[in-house]
């Protein structure tokens, strides 16, 4: 899903206005709050997150820096 379109389902779904430019430097620079996560999770109609793979994601990005 693109940060576009996950805006435009945030919007739809919750109205909540967000800038795709900005919704993804917060998510890059880890300055994204809990809540906006949970309505990104639930605009994106995730059923369950796998922290073991996120953390491995996140172990695998941090070695290679």
């Amino acid at each position: 899903m693109t940060y576009k379109a996950l805006c435009e389902e945030m919007a739809l779904r919750f109205e909540i206005q967000h800038n795709p430019d900005t919704l993804r430097n917060k998510v890059s620079t880890g300055a994204l709050g809990s809540q906006m996560l949970f309505f990104m999770l639930m605009a994106m109609k995730a059923d369950t997150v796998d922290m073991k793979s996120i953390q491995q994601t996140y172990e695998r990005a941090s070695a290679s820096h």
